[in-house]
């Protein structure tokens, strides 16, 4: 075969044997990704047993008289920064229009005192906007515990009575307290035995800003307090 015919037989093989691997590479299974299968109802129903619901007491928003500091923090609360015994967070029973929540409680004596506080924002000199706030918690309280055992609106100067403009600067002075109370041994409603006082009072931020707070306090917060106090001389 003459030199120039082989050359070009061997370029044509050349060029076949490119063509079957194209081939050959074109007709290769390329392994498909497999969509994600959704959890059956059996599995949905394990991974719930293995987060179990968060626990709810039958005290004020879900927490409760003694409540350890571990129960408490399982709540998710933590210890208010700087403010040593007190825990804040989000109760399992949160109340509308309320968001800030706090709980003191002592090692042994446990929870003591449940708050519940709201912000108002905007409020002018005879503190109409605050007063207005606290009436609506009292009134929410008395749904539930019956009429409070007395309101209070009390003026420690009198300067201030006399210059009702004045109110905001005056409580935040603390020579005027607002608000309702609930006595467990005079209440005209069924406090629970636990219960101590229930109160709903005002504070100010500042003398355009304040907040209406509603506490309970149980039996057992002189417990708390005593603890408190050995705590703080433990050093000395």
């Amino acid at each position: 075969m003459p030199p120039d015919t082989l050359l070009m037989s061997k370029i044509a093989n050349v060029a076949l044997l490119g063509a079957a691997l194209i081939l050959a590479g074109c007709t290769k299974q390329t392994p498909q990704t497999q969509a994600p299968v959704a959890p059956t109802p059996a599995a949905q129903s394990a991974a719930l047993k293995m987060s179990p619901p968060q626990k709810v007491y039958d005290g004020p928003f879900g927490l409760a008289r003694a409540m350890s500091i571990s129960e408490i923090k399982d709540l998710g609360f933590t210890e208010t920064e700087g403010v040593p015994n007190v825990f804040s967070g989000k109760p399992p029973k949160p109340a509308e229009g309320i968001d800030d929540y706090s709980v003191v409680a002592a090692p042994v004596a446990g929870a003591c005192r449940i708050s519940a506080t709201v912000f108002v924002g905007t409020v002018n000199g005879t503190g109409d906007q605050l007063k207005a706030q606290v009436d609506r918690l009292a009134e929410a309280v008395e749904v539930k515990y019956g009429k409070p055992t007395k309101k209070f609106h009390q003026f420690a100067q009198e300067v201030y009575e006399r210059n009702p403009q004045f109110w905001m600067l005056g409580l935040k002075e603390d020579s005027i307290a607002y608000g309702y109370i609930w006595r467990s041994s005079q209440s005209s409603g069924q406090l629970p035995s636990e219960l101590k006082t229930i109160e709903v009072s005002a504070g100010a931020a500042d003398t355009s800003a304040g907040y209406a707070t509603v506490r309970y306090t149980y039996d057992n917060f002189d417990d708390c307090q005593k603890e408190f106090k050995v705590r703080k001389a433990a050093n000395f």
